[in-house]
């Protein structure tokens, strides 16, 4: 039980730069299509 919230906690920790990072790539590519960009505006 303990184990598992300490892994939880490490993934939350792990992912959110990762999560950024996909952000970023969405918006590059995102920015790429203005198309598509606007669509979502």
């Amino acid at each position: 039980e303990r184990n598992f919230e300490i892994v939880m906690i490490s993934l939350d920790t792990d992912i959110e730069p990762f999560r950024r990072d996909l952000n970023l790539c969405h918006g590059l590519l995102l920015a790429t299509n203005m198309h598509e960009f606007t669509s979502l505006l």
